[in-house]
């Protein structure tokens, strides 16, 4: 369980400070204007929002009883010749070969 649930309480806490920070302008700052009023508004229901669908689908990973894999053998080095190739041209390292 601890391996989700450090990158959870991270993934939480952003929208959660943005709600109590949109939240705390709200009640501090009696001077704004209506498009500050809105764009707090959005940025509240917007926090909410992420909030609510981290936690179905954390709802939705709790239902999984079975995970079934299918591992395919692959060949990388095309792939590791091809990355090799283009980085040649993007970083200017021509004379490198493998």
């Amino acid at each position: 369980m601890k391996p989700l649930a450090t990158p959870l309480q991270h993934d939480l806490r952003n929208p959660l400070t943005t709600i109590q920070l949109s939240a705390q302008t709200f009640i501090y700052k009696k001077d704004m204007s209506d498009k500050m009023k809105l764009k707090l508004v959005e940025n509240i229901i917007e926090g909410a929002k992420l909030i609510n669908d981290m936690m179905y689908k954390i709802y939705k990973m709790s239902q999984v009883n079975n995970v079934d894999f299918t591992f395919d053998s692959i060949d990388p080095k095309p792939k590791i010749i091809s990355i090799v190739e283009n980085s040649k041209y993007q970083y200017e390292i021509l004379t490198f070969s493998l």
